[in-house]
């Protein structure tokens, strides 16, 4: 009896796959969902921390930016519909179809995202174009590019999700805060992506020229009727959130319309992106009604604006330091380019989603070690072109 008992206790915590039992399965599940909500984890539990120090009270309603939150999904939904029927892949295959050299096609693939990046999140960017390219290179017997392409899509879009609104959920965010209009925004930010365009352009230049038949995409028809409406939101979205409509507006209307176009999309939005951002407002919101922590933060962040951000997106990732930093100065370009800086270097977080598609998609070839070297490269090159620009 006894020994049956110990044997069911060893089976149930058992990580063995073959064991009979769900328990690996729960367990492997249980993992997976606390390594990819790390930051939301962290977020929620700080915000829960800085209660106990300011009591929930109605001020706590002021923290929010319901804009922010309300345009970010919006754009999550719209952006699903669009990546759902295919849109992207379809067009993409069209170009590449018409290319057969290497360094060319190689460099659309790199360029091609980028482009994407500009109207859709570094997110769904990265998820949809990787595994696209890695797929049409294994197909077309050039593996040797993939982790050449891979490694360089990952900092093509980040340097899109510099330059655009709605590339990087903090910007919506900083765009809000700071009442920005979109000539502020290219004026400012355009100079920093434009220098690591050309570094990606130069680095594209080091693949040989060489025959290379791409496999053929296939024949799929776009839903033209279904694409129209999408991007009839996706220009509501724009002009909500730089104020020309109004977003309280806007939102409802697009959560609706979507309910009936792409209700599936409801089911796979990111919804750990508004948990997070919301508990990140609940913890600056709180710090500025702390006068220690108010004090310390104002201090120590004043007239360190750039360095000081990018440094800190090493430790998290940039998304927390947007949302906390803002409130404790007013620096707003060192700020902007200190915090979309952060998004390279070797903060294994903001990396995290390229490493899971590399070992999803088995590219080899000491992947993680180049894909670190070269986002160390583009924060050197992007870290020295901002501190020109803000100390001289």
């Amino acid at each position: 009896m006894e020994r049956k008992i110990f044997k069911r206790k060893l089976k149930l915590f058992s990580t063995d796959p073959h064991d009979g039992t769900d328990a690996y399965l729960r367990l492997l599940k249980f993992k997976n969902l606390l390594k990819n909500n790390i930051i939301v984890i962290i977020a929620v539990l700080g915000a829960i921390i800085t209660c106990f120090f300011v009591p929930p009270d109605k001020e706590y309603l002021n923290y929010v930016s319901y804009k922010t939150i309300l345009c970010l999904l919006s754009l999550m939904l719209v952006v699903r519909g669009l990546k759902d029927c295919r849109f992207f892949g379809i067009m993409s295959g069209k170009i590449l179809d018409k290319i057969s050299d290497r360094r060319a096609i190689a460099t659309v693939l790199i360029f091609l995202p980028a482009f994407f990046a500009l109207f859709i999140t570094n997110d769904i960017a990265t998820i949809t174009f990787i595994p696209f390219a890695i797929i049409m290179l294994s197909q077309a017997e050039a593996n040797d590019l993939i982790p050449f392409v891979v490694i360089m899509q990952t900092m093509a879009v980040k340097l899109s999700g510099i330059v655009s609104p709605l590339g990087n959920a903090q910007n919506l965010f900083l765009i809000d805060y700071y009442d920005f209009d979109f000539f502020w925004f290219v004026k400012n930010l355009w100079p920093l992506a434009l220098a690591g365009y050309g570094l990606t352009f130069i680095m594209c230049l080091f693949v040989k020229k060489g025959k290379l038949n791409p496999p053929p995409v296939g024949e799929y028809k776009l839903p033209k009727f279904e694409l129209l409406i999408y991007f009839v939101m996706f220009v509501f979205i724009i002009l909500s959130i730089f104020d020309v409509l109004p977003y309280y507006i806007v939102t409802p209307i697009i959560l609706v319309v979507m309910l009936f176009v792409h209700p599936r999309s409801y089911k796979k939005a990111n919804y750990g992106v508004i948990i997070m951002f919301t508990a990140f407002f609940v913890m600056s919101g709180n710090f500025l009604r702390m006068p220690s922590v108010n004090g310390f933060l104002t201090k120590i962040i004043a007239g360190n604006e750039l360095w000081l951000s990018a440094l800190a997106s090493q430790l998290l990732t940039n998304n927390p330091v947007a949302l906390v930093f803002p409130t404790f100065s007013k620096n707003t370009v060192s700020l902007m380019y200190g915090i979309n800086i952060g998004k390279y270097g070797t903060a294994p977080l903001n990396n995290y989603m390229v490493m899971s598609l590399e070992r999803k998609y088995d590219v080899k070839k000491h992947f993680v070690l180049k894909l670190l070297a070269v986002n160390f490269l583009y924060f050197l090159v992007l870290f020295g072109v901002a501190a020109l620009v803000v100390y001289l």
